[in-house]
């Protein structure tokens, strides 16, 4: 009886030591970097359900070992990467080792080895979740007090305030539809999208946020630099982009092109998030030319969710609300404000310290 627990304990010590050297430092890591990690984890997703499924059929993990070889085998770069596939095949041979002693036990102690290779993998399935989502937060570039827990629901018009939950979910993301959002300026535009996006990763979709001006820019330096397509093949891995304040900054022509050949190359395919202050009958001043102006409302609103975001301005509210407190002086709490009329005196007159 103490011999398989102190197998398992041997087991879970190895698995423990492998985690802790898998630590990886993603704070600095590039867009393509991001792409290479997100490619491995798909694979080895792959590699954790067939693992789950061969422990269910007590089949030993040879299978695994020539999966894991085939899915791998094009994605280690460097040597960290190549490491961290040694690694794995350490820990598939613990499992085959799990499995073999499963096969020669019978009854509860088949059991308890059965669920605790389930344990083990479904907790490398759940590390690398969590390990995705923090890569994927950071490579967002959403601004951090722009979250749902910090968004005010209750100035969100009626309609708006009904769909959000569901935005939330990202069903629209999975179609490839776009989310369009209209309105003056401070009725909450932006803060509504990074919310929704913000949600879309927990979720597990990638999620991009720029300022439209800043996009275009890339895009034409991309262009300049005759690596348009490679530059719009690493926003493609991105499952939502949202642009921020479309029309804000007036195009000139080259840079309208390179926005509507963004805009076209990601249409039916992946979802566009887009904050403007300009309805559509506006649009020419964006593209300039009225077919192109058609071609691009077009494309944007055939799989879309229009919002269009109502209210005062939550920006200039605040700064009346601000402006109904008078905060008294740091120095002198108590401080009362003279009366009109009345001459000021300075620091010195009054008999007060330098600051």
């Amino acid at each position: 009886m103490g011999m398989p627990t102190d197998i398992i304990g041997d087991i879970e010590q190895q698995s423990l030591r492998a985690k802790q050297e898998q630590v990886v430092n993603i704070q600095h890591l590039s867009e393509e970097d991001v792409a290479a990690f997100d490619a491995l984890d798909d694979a080895g997703d792959q590699l954790a359900d067939a693992i789950l499924v061969g422990i269910d059929d007590l089949r030993p993990l040879g299978f695994a070992h020539a999966l894991h070889d085939d899915l791998f085998g094009g994605l280690c770069r460097d040597a960290a990467e190549i490491d961290r596939r040694q690694r794995v095949d350490d820990e598939l041979a613990d499992i085959d080792f799990g499995l073999e002693l499963a096969c020669d036990l019978n009854g509860d102690l088949r059991v308890l080895v059965l669920r605790y290779l389930h344990h083990l993998v479904e907790l490398e399935v759940h590390e690398r979740r969590r390990r995705r989502i923090e890569r994927n937060l950071r490579s967002a570039g959403l601004p951090g007090d722009k979250t749902l827990a910090t968004l005010n629901r209750s100035r969100l018009p009626i309609k708006v305030a009904k769909m959000l939950p569901t935005l939330c979910e990202g069903a629209f993301v999975e179609r490839g539809d776009n989310l369009l959002a209209f309105g003056l300026p401070g009725r909450g535009k932006t803060h509504l999208v990074c919310a929704i996006g913000y949600e879309l990763i927990q979720r597990g979709y990638r999620v991009l946020f720029t300022a439209t001006y800043a996009l275009v820019q890339r895009l034409l330096v991309a262009k300049r630099e005759l690596r348009l397509e490679d530059e719009l093949a690493l926003l493609d891995g991105f499952d939502a982009v949202i642009c921020d304040d479309l029309g804000y900054v007036q195009q000139n022509r080259e840079e309208m092109e390179v926005l509507f050949t963004f805009l076209a190359e990601r249409y039916e395919r992946r979802t566009v998030m887009i904050t403007s202050n300009l309805v559509f009958s506006e649009w020419d001043r964006i593209f300039k030319d009225p077919m192109t102006t058609a071609a691009a409302i077009d494309r944007l609103v055939h799989h879309a969710i229009v919002i269009e975001m109502t209210g005062k301005s939550i920006r200039i509210e605040e700064a009346q609300a601000g402006s109904t407190a008078e905060p008294a002086s740091p120095s002198t709490p108590n401080a009362t404000r003279p009366a009109p009329g009345a001459p000021t005196r300075t620091p010195d007159e009054l008999g007060g310290d330098d600051v």
